[in-house]
């Protein structure tokens, strides 16, 4: 492609745009590279910076765009190249892949600044060539934005699949959207890929230990936050107005913690009670271990697992600012750790188990749009066995009578109805218990009747159909 005429000289921008967008880039280029999501990266070179905080949300804004659009991004950029995108350097690709996100999706950006501002970072990071092909090419999109726009049949070209349609125009993997097509059809897969491309609501779950949660909403109301219950769960709250929450008195205090509804439904469903013992399998960041220390009234014994030791401090960091006294924490390896070990880990120890299972994440994928592009059809089988394993560790732990719950956050029945299917097979002494006749029996403790919209057999949540995360949770038992 040949480089375009260089468009004339914008009005000089505040500085602060710019570090805005380096900010961006560098963590964008940070999660091509290493794979970690740069939520904390972001957060801290944020903190480091004197960004307004208008500008703040401008770098949040171009990180997740970019990620969340960038199968439309891309299909959109190679129709305009002369060359493999996949070929461009790291930093180039993720330039135009931001000044893209702004002329097809930010508005309040006019054009002119998106393209300008990309190719001044293209010479940063590049050179004279990478810097014309980035003029080029965004001119080229900002010419055509209305043809590629999401209200335009023109995103894709030429006869297609419908699968690859919906794929590019709502920006998930081909193979995904394909599995979904063939379970729920192409309406509502549309609708679900849709809800994946929200920016999520925050959740709050009301700590019942500090006090009514009539208290609560009238100091929420007090600092500011609107909140609306939300229809699945008393004292879960779904935050529409209240950006300084987090540094409230009251959350500091533990009247509140950050949950979303799929993650409380297996709390309920595991139905802990005073004084038993509960061991969390995968307990890390914390939030179901702290919702069932609260369920049991914080009388009993909590014992919460992970491998990752940082991790374990930040679980403890929060049980300690909900004022939990019950919860004990051991850095072990769920998958490996010796029954006997630390904390009394012994077979038959424990009244419940709840194994939360690491998983393919493809129920939260507006809260983590990045797993969309790092995960494909061999992770789920391979998690699979990884999620099998763990399930008969917890297993091992419970008592006769005892109560084993299963829980993920993705809505793929190979991670979920099929893993316990397995398991079942290869554990005779377990039966299902029905997920509904449980939560029907908890209406006391703040299970809504809109719960029959999620629980059968087992629980599954889709974040379209339901307003939170997709989930699934099992409930067996011990029989002998």
């Amino acid at each position: 492609m040949s480089d375009a005429t260089a468009i004339p000289a914008p009005p000089k921008k505040p500085r602060r745009w710019r570090d805005a967008r380096e900010i961006a880039l560098e963590s964008l280029v940070r999660l091509e590279t290493t794979g970690a999501y740069p939520k904390e990266f972001l957060n801290a070179r944020l903190g480091a910076s004197a960004l307004t905080d208008a500008d703040r949300n401008l770098a949040r804004e171009l990180v997740r765009g970019a990620v969340v659009w960038q199968g439309r991004i891309d299909h959109t950029l190679s129709r305009l190249l002369t060359r493999p995108l996949e070929g461009l350097p790291p930093p180039i690709r993720n330039i135009l892949r931001i000044g893209a996100y702004q002329i097809l999706f930010l508005e309040h950006i006019p054009a002119y600044a998106a393209v300008s501002e990309s190719v001044r970072l293209a010479r940063q990071h590049g050179h004279a060539g990478t810097a014309g092909l980035v003029n080029a090419v965004l001119r080229r999109v900002a010419d055509r934005s209305e043809a590629y726009s999401l209200r335009s049949a023109d995103v894709v070209a030429g006869e297609m699949d419908p699968v690859d349609r919906l794929a590019i125009l709502w920006s998930h993997p081909a193979w995904m959207v394909r599995r979904w097509v063939d379970r729920l059809g192409p309406q509502e897969t549309e609708s679900l890929c849709r809800a994946n491309n929200r920016i999520p609501p925050v959740i709050l779950r009301h700590n019942g230990l500090k006090g009514p949660l009539q208290t609560l909403l009238d100091r929420l109301r007090a600092e500011g936050v609107r909140v609306r219950p939300h229809p699945l769960q008393e004292g879960f709250l779904v935050v529409e107005e209240g950006w300084g929450l987090f540094r409230t008195p009251l959350f500091q205090e533990g009247w509140a913690t950050v949950q979303d509804v799929s993650a409380g439904l297996a709390v309920h469903l595991l139905d802990p009670r005073p004084d038993e013992t509960v061991l969390d399998l995968c307990a890390a960041p914390g939030g179901k271990t702290g919702f069932i220390a609260e369920r049991m009234g914080d009388r009993g014994r909590v014992v919460a697992l992970d491998r990752h030791a940082g991790r374990l401090r930040r679980l403890t960091e929060n049980v300690r600012r909900l004022g939990l006294r019950s919860v004990e924490t051991a850095a072990l390896d769920a998958s490996t750790f010796d029954a006997g070990d630390d904390l009394s880990i012994r077979c038959g120890a424990f009244d419940r188990a709840l194994v939360d299972a690491p998983c393919s994440g493809l129920g939260v994928l507006a809260r983590r749009p990045d797993i969309r592009w790092r995960r494909g059809p061999s992770d789920l089988r391979e998690l699979a066995q990884a999620q099998l394993q763990l399930l008969s560790r917890g297993a091992a732990s419970v008592r006769r009578g005892g109560v084993l719950v299963y829980s993920t956050c993705t809505t793929e029945p190979e991670e979920n109805e099929g893993v316990v299917e397995a398991f079942l097979a290869a554990h005779p002494e377990f039966e299902v218990e029905p997920a509904r006749d449980c939560l029907d029996e908890n209406r006391s403790a703040g299970v809504s009747p809109a719960i029959a919209a999620v629980a059968n057999l087992y629980v599954q949540t889709w974040s379209h159909r339901h307003d939170c995360d997709g989930a699934f949770a099992a409930r067996l038992r011990r029989v002998r």
